[in-house]
C-alpha cells in the first residue's frame, strides 16, 4: 500500500508501470501549485469558449430549419434553443467535427461568421493549440498570471465577435 501511495504521487495515471508513466507529471511541471493553478485556469476558460462556439453553431444549425433570419426583430434564444438538435447536428457530433477549434473555424465558415485577423485572435488560436500541452503535460508550459489574463481578454473578445456576427447576418442576439 505504501508503495501504491507513494507511485500514484508521481504517476499520471493508476497504471501498475508508475515509473514509466510518470511523463504528465514531470513534463506538466510536477505540482507547482502556481503553474497548476494557472493552467488549469486556462483550460477552463477555454473550455467556456468551447462550449460557447458549440452552442452558438446549434443555434445556427437550428436556423437553417427555423427561419428566424426572417424576423423583424432579433430572435433571442432561449436555453432551451441552445439544446436544440437537428440531424445535421447529430450528425456533426456523431463524427465529433465539433470537438476542436479549428473544426469549428470551418463550420462557422459556413455560416459566413468568420474569424478576424487580429492580434487578440492569434494569441487565441496559439493557446489553443497549446491546449493539449497544457492539459496532457505533454511538454513543460510555463504559464504567467499576465497570460492567463490575456487570454481572458481574449475569449471576451471572440465572444463579442461571433455574438455581433450572428446578429448581423442571422438576425440571432446571442
Amino acid at each position: 500500500m505504501k508503495l501504491y501511495a507513494g507511485h500514484s504521487q508521481i504517476s499520471s495515471s493508476t497504471s501498475p508501470h508508475a515509473r514509466e508513466d510518470n511523463a504528465g507529471t514531470n513534463l506538466g511541471g510536477a505540482w507547482n501549485t502556481e503553474q497548476f493553478v494557472l493552467r488549469g485556469a486556462i483550460i477552463l476558460t477555454l473550455g467556456g469558449l468551447e462550449e460557447y462556439e458549440r452552442g452558438v453553431l446549434r443555434i445556427l444549425f437550428a436556423n437553417i430549419n427555423k427561419g428566424w433570419k426572417a424576423r423583424s426583430e432579433p430572435f433571442v434564444p432561449r436555453l432551451a434553443d441552445f439544446r436544440f438538435s437537428s440531424q445535421q447536428w447529430q450528425k456533426l457530433e456523431k463524427e465529433r467535427k465539433t470537438y476542436t477549434y479549428a473544426q469549428r473555424s470551418k463550420l462557422f465558415e459556413k455560416f459566413d461568421v468568420t474569424r478576424p485577423d487580429t492580434e487578440w485572435r492569434a494569441r487565441l488560436d496559439q493557446t489553443c493549440r497549446n491546449r493539449n500541452r497544457i492539459a496532457h503535460g505533454y511538454e513543460p508550459v510555463s504559464v504567467s498570471l499576465m497570460t492567463f489574463l490575456q487570454l481572458h481578454y481574449d475569449v471576451f473578445a471572440a465572444m463579442y465577435d461571433i455574438s455581433k456576427k450572428v446578429l448581423d447576418v442571422y438576425n440571432i442576439d446571442i
